[in-house]
């Protein structure tokens, strides 16, 4: 989710000016923390479900008080308790029944209390340049609600689908940037080969970081101190970055 921070979920964030923002899951605390941090200077409340506590979160919560609500608990068991928020974040495991669950209850919600599905922004809806179980819950979920919904996906960092009803309300408001983001059929296959790329030097580098590990010292323990091998581990994180950095900006500037 981090990755699309300042170019999409920001910007939907500012467009929608939403009062209430229901995070389900989240990989990445930074970036709950930014989302707390933009709510609250709107004035929004922003829900987040998780069963892992954090330390992090814990701690916004007493700075941010009722702007900010932690669910220790499933997001859809959540959803049923709260009133239809106007963003919803799915971060979670990428399980394609527990997402198909997920925007089900969301839609279940909404109808039972006579509000519109709340704009959604879906995670890891490509893996390795290809559709992934999220992106497969979704379609299953588009399939049973026939032309109540459009969608964007940028198949980038594993990917993010935006989804959101097809009411000219909510289409006016994000019209900006769908604009902006949307990609013609060549740049889209651009992008996925590179995603694909992307994930494939990924896998590489973790398996690099590994075999660095066995091999500088085998047999170490880390609880013993540091070794050539946390050196060797360190040297691959930053060679990682900085490739990570570079196909980032071939991805941005691959975009029209």
């Amino acid at each position: 989710m981090n990755h699309f921070w300042h170019r999409v979920t920001a910007p939907v964030i500012e467009a929608l000016r939403p009062r209430t923002i229901l995070q389900i899951g989240g990989q990445d605390n930074h970036a709950t923390l930014q989302l707390i941090d933009a709510a609250n200077r709107m004035g929004a409340t922003v829900h987040v479900a998780a069963l892992a506590r954090s330390p992090e979160l814990e701690a916004a919560r007493r700075h941010a008080g009722d702007h900010l609500v932690l669910h220790h608990a499933r997001g859809a068991d959540v959803v049923p308790l709260l009133a239809a928020p106007d963003l919803l974040l799915i971060d979670d495991d990428p399980n394609r029944h527990h997402i198909l669950r997920l925007l089900s209850a969301a839609d279940d919600q909404a109808t039972r209390l006579g509000q519109p599905f709340p704009v959604t922004v879906l995670t890891r809806t490509a893996e390795n340049g290809r559709r992934s179980d999220v992106l497969s819950a979704l379609e299953d979920f588009l399939a049973d609600r026939p032309g109540r919904f459009a969608t964007l996906t940028l198949p980038m960092f594993h990917g993010l689908t935006l989804v959101y009803p097809t009411d000219g309300k909510t289409e006016a408001a994000l019209q900006p940037i769908l604009s902006s983001l949307a990609l013609g059929p060549l740049a889209a296959a651009l992008v996925s080969d590179l995603e694909a790329a992307r994930s494939a030097l990924e896998i590489e580098l973790q398996a690099l970081s590994q075999a660095a590990t066995e091999r500088a010292m085998p047999g170490f323990s880390e609880a013993d101190g540091p070794s050539t091998a946390t050196l060797a581990r360190a040297l691959v994180r930053r060679i990682g970055a900085a490739l990570v950095t570079r196909l980032r900006s071939l991805a941005t500037t691959s975009a029209p």
